[in-house]
């Protein structure tokens, strides 16, 4: 879908290795600041959260990404996290502030 897809960055570069998974289950305010494809075809997006947290989340392919290959960089946004019932905390919703 989005082969010629590049790795983008809000602050120019393309360094976002202090950005980590999320654990913790809740609703989120953050910018918008990262995002890429992955080499399964998921959106890779980084987010730098209101408590000071760099967080790196996937959107998956199969609910649309939830638009947020659309949605500009720099964007502010809410964001919902909910743990599975494999234990894993998945990215269930996303709301452009």
């Amino acid at each position: 879908m989005m082969e010629d897809y590049k790795r983008e960055s809000f602050y120019g570069d393309d360094d976002f290795k202090d950005y980590e998974f999320i654990s913790d289950e809740g609703t989120f305010e953050c910018e918008y600041v990262g995002r890429w494809m992955n080499k399964d075809e998921n959106l890779v997006c980084c987010f730098d959260f209101d408590d000071g947290r760099k967080v790196r989340s996937m959107a998956w392919q199969n609910n649309g990404y939830y638009k947020l290959e659309q949605i500009p960089l720099g964007s502010r946004l809410r964001l919902e996290f909910k743990m599975s019932n494999t234990g894993k905390n998945y990215l269930r919703k996303v709301v452009i502030l």
